[in-house]
């Protein structure tokens, strides 16, 4: 994937979040996490981490008694996060 394809994607998640079905929580993380993930290659890492951490604070800091999608994305953030500082 080329750099412009990298902002096209980037822009078609922010994009994204002002569609009406952007309640819900995973879906709403997933966005953020996946805007993060366009940053990392482009070497924005300061802006990627943001992105992570509004993935993290929609999820809320811990998972328990959530669903298991929200779990499971919680980790992926987790893991991007780890991944970044890595």
């Amino acid at each position: 994937m080329d750099e412009q394809e990298r902002i096209l994607l980037q822009q078609a998640y922010q994009n994204a979040h002002s569609q009406p079905f952007t309640k819900e929580v995973v879906w709403q993380a997933e966005l953020h996490r996946k805007i993060g993930d366009t940053l990392v290659p482009q070497y924005h890492y300061q802006d990627a981490f943001d992105s992570y951490y509004r993935a993290e604070k929609v999820l809320g800091s811990q998972p328990e008694n959530r669903s298991l999608a929200e779990q499971q994305e919680w980790l992926n953030v987790q893991l991007a996060i780890s991944q970044l500082l890595y």
